[in-house]
């Protein structure tokens, strides 16, 4: 018994100082705990994951079936884009998309909604 407490303690110790030690990477967008749910969800099938209403999250990679869902699901033309920003519009509206790395593996991808005037 006192064996299992004592490795308990010892991993919780070298647990805690490894994100203590890297806590600028675990919390560079605040709480990871949704971002890691999100991560767990992304599939072959699915790959992005919406995190919040104008945040999404996937793969690092090839990022066209983004675009593609941008384009067929929400009805909005890709326009130009501008270092990691995307821009697409719909006619009245434009949409930024920016996008940002995330554990390296990953991206957050940020949409902006911004009438014409």
């Amino acid at each position: 018994m006192k064996k299992l407490i004592l490795i308990t303690i010892a991993f919780t110790c070298i647990g805690s100082f490894i994100i203590y030690h890297n806590k600028d990477i675990v919390f560079q967008k605040g709480n990871p705990i949704p971002y890691l749910i999100a991560i767990s969800k992304i599939k072959k099938e699915k790959p992005y994951v919406k995190l919040d209403k104008n945040i999404l999250i996937s793969k690092n990679g090839d990022v066209s079936y983004l675009f593609k869902h941008f384009e067929n699901d929400m009805g909005i033309k890709f326009k130009e884009q501008m270092g990691s920003g995307y821009i697409f519009s719909d006619g009245n509206k434009d949409y930024l998309l920016t996008s940002e790395i995330y554990l390296k593996k990953y991206i957050v991808w940020s949409i902006h909604e911004e009438d014409k005037y």
